[in-house]
């Protein structure tokens, strides 16, 4: 029996909607001065740091990538962060995850957030 895959999108489609999610992100943070883009690992790690490149290019403000890692399976909150989560304070935060399933991931990744004063948090 012969496998079939199936492609969804190229990788120039792909890239067209890094680029309209990273035109989204300037467009919704033109006035920042600094935002942070969080990347949940191992996927999301990916995502955000093809973002950062184009919002690099593009954006007038810096962009700070970090990662966070979760651990999924848990019934609570169990993260590693590579960072000082004071860095956050009055930032824009951009969460970034490959998929949206349930919603747990996120809801996981934004209690990472929760004691910090943000100025904005986007999942």
């Amino acid at each position: 029996m012969e496998d079939k895959k199936l492609l969804i999108l190229n990788s120039q489609q792909i890239q067209q909607k890094i680029d309209r999610i990273a035109y989204q992100i300037l467009e919704d943070n033109f006035e920042e001065k600094e935002i942070i883009i969080a990347g949940m690992l191992p996927r999301g790690g990916f995502l955000a740091a093809r973002l950062k490149k184009v919002l690099d290019e593009i954006a007038p403000f810096k962009s700070t990538l970090l990662t966070l890692d979760l651990d999924r399976f848990s019934s609570s909150l169990n993260a590693k962060i590579d960072f000082d989560i004071e860095i956050c304070n009055d930032k824009a935060v951009i969460l970034v995850d490959d998929v949206l399933n349930s919603g747990k991931s996120l809801a996981y990744g934004f209690g990472v957030f929760l004691d910090v004063p943000l100025k904005n948090c986007v999942p």
